[in-house]
């Protein structure tokens, strides 16, 4: 008698490991762009006098984002890469100081008109302080993408690990059936 193998475990096993690989090669690309993410321009050391505190970023973010412009903002991000077309926020006011988390510190900007609240975070990288936008980067930088990718991981194995127990309990059973009551009629 012939033993019938019910699951590919090379293949779950492969499954299970998929949001590992994902994440390393997320991790991997952020990592990347961050080498190159920064423009050395930015880090002089009259920059590094004038954001060596929160405050003068702060007031010249405030004004940023009031006027949207994107060299202005590159420039308070010390990036390369100048953002095209930032939405202008006429109405926009810094209002508290909201939480450090890590390297890290957060500033809560709000629309005085519709009440839209904003989050900038700040961080201090080579001896002055920048803005980081949210995007993959910051999660990245932060340590922030567990909280996006650990439930969701969780969330992936379970669905693996149940469907490959409904497959394999499915297909022992219909070993059973087949051994205690022989094929049905009309299975080759």
């Amino acid at each position: 008698m012939k033993t019938r193998k019910f699951i590919d475990l090379p293949y779950v096993i492969g499954l299970l490991l998929l949001p590992i690989v994902l994440a390393g090669i997320f991790l991997l690309v952020t990592w990347i762009i961050g080498l190159t993410r920064y423009d050395p321009a930015y880090f002089t050391e009259a920059y590094q006098e004038r954001y060596a505190v929160p405050s003068p970023l702060l007031t010249d973010l405030e004004n940023t984002l009031r006027s949207g412009d994107g060299a202005l903002l590159a420039e308070l991000q010390g990036t390369r890469q100048i953002p095209s077309n930032p939405e202008k926020l006429a109405n926009v006011r810094f209002l508290i100081f909201w939480d450090t988390h890590g390297k890290y510190t957060d500033y809560l900007f709000m629309d005085m008109k519709n009440y839209h609240r904003y989050l900038q975070h700040l961080r201090i990288v080579d001896g002055r302080y920048v803005r980081v936008p949210d995007g993959a980067y910051y999660l990245a930088d932060s340590g922030r993408w567990k909280t996006t990718f650990g439930p969701l991981a969780v969330v992936y194995w379970l669905l693996v690990i149940l469907f490959t127990l409904g497959m394999w309990i499915y297909r022992s059973m219909s070993a059973y059936r087949e051994e205690v009551f022989g094929k049905p009629p009309g299975v080759a």
